[in-house]
């Protein structure tokens, strides 16, 4: 958790690529930072799509897609995962002026129920309820 308020942080890996999420129960789905993405994933191909989406203080993001090899949630992971990619640096700015170091995306509702996950805030623990199957299909 973070120092200054409520937001749930967890470390993930991206194709085996140490990466920051913020965990947002209120978000339908998992969105990556566009502009940090190629860190993540630099011999993945991005492509546009039609569809504009929008988030708390932005409308109408320009959004992208990128399909991700390997996603681990620890001993979880999950293969070839169509990730959604939007410009967070509004998230990333607000974080950078309240001392909170930038997150590479943010973990919403549609992974959250695939790894059949519950949020503990009182004791800031994220935990997975899947059973027996470690790697997940996407």
């Amino acid at each position: 958790m973070d120092r200054k308020g409520c937001h749930l942080m967890v470390r993930i890996e991206v194709n085996g690529i140490k990466s920051a999420m913020i965990i947002d129960t209120g978000a339908s789905n998992t969105v990556f930072d566009k502009n940090s993405f190629y860190l993540l994933a630099p011999e993945e191909k991005t492509d546009r799509i039609e569809a504009l989406s929008t988030a708390v203080g932005s409308n109408n993001l320009e959004t992208h897609t990128a399909n991700i090899s390997v996603l681990a949630f620890g001993e979880y992971q999950l293969e070839n995962y169509k990730a959604v990619l939007l410009d967070l640096t509004n998230i990333n700015d607000a974080f950078s002026a309240a001392g909170i170091p930038p997150v590479n995306g943010i973990l919403g509702g549609d992974l959250l129920m695939k790894l059949k996950a519950s949020v503990d805030y009182g004791n800031k623990i994220l935990k997975f309820r899947i059973r027996r199957q470690k790697v997940l299909r996407n």
